[in-house]
């Protein structure tokens, strides 16, 4: 009997365990986000904790227009936005919203929300709700359509400080041209660059001809690595016809959760006039 009870006990015990861990990674792959009808394209699937949406950091705070930066020893999420700063911390249900252009009463704000940012399978979710009302966007649920709703009022203001801009399309989702260097003979086609999650903003800074007929260029690119690794950018060369005549590529080390700037250079076909994102590999 003492046996029986001893197995039944431990049943139940791990059924409390399974439950929870439940609650904590709850299935949130088929939901999707929105920013000013921009869909948000994440590292890792949304999940449901308790009942709230918790999304990767990084790509919500982006796509309401912060910068962001990850303090590991602190365990810290912050996003600058002109004279906004917004700081969440993981495993706490308190942010702060700084405004530096507020009066003294409204320079600093705690706010409280329901579930705390957390590290679930090596990345950092915080509440979508939260992050987007802590931003003064209007934030809905279609539970239908198993979307969150995100959207800037008209006018958006903080305390007394100026208006919050609106938010900037999420990279990956944004449907303008390419970046075209008037000044060079080549333009650079980014609809790859939209659909990557490691790399961006490929701009050209100088382009000039050499001896040989050749281009030599230099440019500028941000890759973004969650953690610290290698990221390895390649990118194709187009002719008039749109053959590819040519590539060049390098690797990339990428801070910690922050997109991280670089500056290169490369020699190319001189019969180039344009160039297109073509992979991205991360180790």
């Amino acid at each position: 009997m003492k046996a029986k009870k001893l197995l039944t006990m431990i049943l139940a015990f791990a059924m409390t365990l399974t439950m929870a861990a439940a609650a904590v990674n709850g299935a949130g792959e088929d939901v999707k986000v929105f920013v000013n009808d921009n869909e948000i394209t994440f590292e890792a699937p949304p999940r449901i904790v308790n009942d709230f949406t918790l999304v990767p950091f990084r790509a919500i705070f982006e796509a309401l227009g912060y910068e962001v930066d990850w303090n590991q020893e602190a365990q810290t999420v912050t996003g600058l936005k002109g004279d906004i700063t917004l700081t969440m911390v993981i495993g706490k249900t308190e942010a702060t919203i700084k405004n530096s252009a507020a009066d003294a009463s409204e320079a600093e704000k705690t706010v409280t929300f329901d579930v705390p940012p957390q590290i679930i399978d090596d990345f950092t979710f915080v509440p979508v709700r939260a992050v987007g009302e802590m931003s003064n966007y209007k934030v809905d649920w279609d539970n239908d359509a198993r979307k969150v709703l995100i959207t800037s009022p008209a006018d958006i203001t903080t305390g007394s400080g100026p208006a919050m801009p609106t938010a900037s399309p999420d990279p990956t989702t944004q449907t303008a041209p390419g970046p075209v260097v008037s000044q060079f003979p080549i333009t650079y086609d980014d609809t790859n660059e939209r659909e990557s999650h490691n790399v961006r903003g490929f701009e050209l800074t100088s382009v000039e001809k050499n001896a040989e007929g050749k281009y030599d260029i230099t440019f500028t690119l941000k890759t973004f690595f969650e953690g610290r690794g290698t990221v390895a950018a390649s990118f194709d060369c187009l002719d008039a016809n749109g053959k590819v005549i040519d590539g060049f590529g390098n690797s990339y080390v990428g801070s910690d959760y922050a997109w991280t700037p670089h500056e290169d250079k490369a020699t190319i076909s001189g019969d180039t006039v344009k160039i297109v994102f073509r992979l991205e590999n991360t180790q």
